[in-house]
């Protein structure tokens, strides 16, 4: 039986672990989103950041990835 939040796949958000991320029209990324936006788990995005030169910033106490510094990495 799929997900009752899998319909939403395909129009920019997805499902992980019963919640919805939504990527549309954002420029900074939490670590969650950023982790699933270059198709890793967090805690291989933690690993592989630094060396591919991603910085986070920290605002209101998150630490937020630029969407382009995500690209350019990909």
């Amino acid at each position: 039986m799929p997900h009752p939040l899998a319909s939403h796949e395909g129009q920019g958000a997805a499902v992980t672990d019963a919640r919805v991320i939504s990527l549309l029209g954002k420029d900074y990324l939490t670590q969650v989103e950023a982790a699933y936006y270059c198709g890793l788990s967090v805690r291989q995005f933690r690993d592989i950041a630094p060396s591919e030169g991603i910085v986070p910033a920290a605002f209101g106490g998150k630490l937020l990835y630029r969407r382009t510094d995500l690209i350019r990495a990909i």
